[in-house]
């Protein structure tokens, strides 16, 4: 029997371990920013947390963060399918940090075509991210599936990534995703939008 997986909506993963000698200094970073930042008024979908404003990556101390994101979405746009230069990117980011308890609604980022999270401190508990089935008629499925298939790439219920110190998840920006409550004293993450900018012939 042959099975063609068809339809697949890719989400990519990667560990960004050269990135390590810098790590505690960017966690520093988001921790003085939540201290001096005025009250949260960026709600968006998190709850029970903090998020930054979205300037984040202009910031000096991110400068070699911003760098190898930019490298990476290279990388997943032409693995995507996406013709080499021919589209001008913006990207803006900004801290999420979540307290026990604290969880993202599912969510899409509208205006985008890539958006993504690294993770800087994810101890465990630390809530996972979930992708929800795109396919609106999946949802009308009501089959007794074996549960140790339910987590699995042909799943259609929800794909989960467990967060790890230092990992990169790029997706769709259309992919709607939200974060398991956490479970942590402290979650900290940079989620990111790529945005056209504008296309060349």
């Amino acid at each position: 029997m042959e099975r063609l997986l068809t339809f697949a909506t890719p989400i990519w993963v990667m560990q960004l371990a050269d990135l390590a000698p810098q790590r505690e200094r960017w966690v520093e970073t988001v921790r003085t920013l939540r201290r001096d930042a005025s009250p949260n008024l960026e709600k968006r979908s998190n709850r029970s947390g903090w998020r930054s404003a979205n300037t984040l990556l202009d910031l000096p101390v991110f400068a070699p963060l911003q760098r190898r994101l930019l490298e990476s979405i290279k990388l997943v746009l032409a693995d995507y399918g996406v013709r080499p230069g021919t589209m001008v990117l913006n990207m803006i980011g900004w801290a999420n940090v979540h307290d026990r308890g604290g969880f993202n609604h599912a969510h899409i980022h509208s205006g985008s075509i890539l958006s993504g999270t690294f993770y800087l401190a994810c101890p465990p508990g630390a809530g996972a991210l979930y992708f929800t089935d795109p396919r609106p008629a999946a949802l009308m499925e009501d089959l007794p599936l074996d549960s140790a298939k339910l987590d699995t790439p042909a799943s259609r219920k929800l794909i989960r990534v467990q967060p790890r110190e230092l990992q990169l998840v790029i997706f769709p920006s259309w992919l709607e995703h939200g974060v398991d409550e956490c479970e942590c004293d402290e979650r900290i993450s940079i989620a990111f939008n790529v945005q056209p900018v504008m296309a060349r012939p």
